[in-house]
């Protein structure tokens, strides 16, 4: 599911780039709820999975959100100065090839969370078999 939501993103920075029109903002919109709306589901539940057990799921969750806060404040900044100087094509190219930037990490860590989730599945398993 995150994997999608990665994928969502860029795609529409491109289609926002090549679409700079009325109707237009429909298909980016629509992106927008797949990559957005899915990511506010799954990256909690992906936060509580890794850190499950371990006492530290709020400092965790809390991390995650002021990173996003972080993006959330950044984004329209960088944005802006960039369509200021080169446009609005430009902009949205910019920032769909930053949102790259979480699917190459995605891609390159992604096996590593996986192993992490199904190792925490099995000591959970166990835990659970030995009471």
């Amino acid at each position: 599911m995150i994997l999608i939501t990665f994928l969502a993103l860029p795609l529409r920075g491109l289609v926002a780039a090549m679409l700079i029109t009325a109707w237009g903002v429909w298909p980016v919109q629509a992106l927008d709820g797949v990559g957005v709306g899915l990511q506010s589901v799954a990256v909690p539940a992906l936060v509580v999975r890794l850190l499950q057990g371990t006492g530290r799921v709020n400092v965790g969750q809390g991390v995650v959100m002021t990173v996003q806060g972080i993006g959330a404040a950044l984004s329209p900044a960088l944005g802006g100065v960039i369509a200021q100087h080169s446009g609005y094509a430009s902009a949205f190219l910019v920032l769909g090839a930053v949102s790259t930037g979480s699917l190459a990490l995605w891609l390159l860590f992604g096996t590593t969370l996986k192993r992490t989730c199904g190792l925490r599945s099995e000591v959970d398993n166990d835990a659970l078999q030995a009471t």
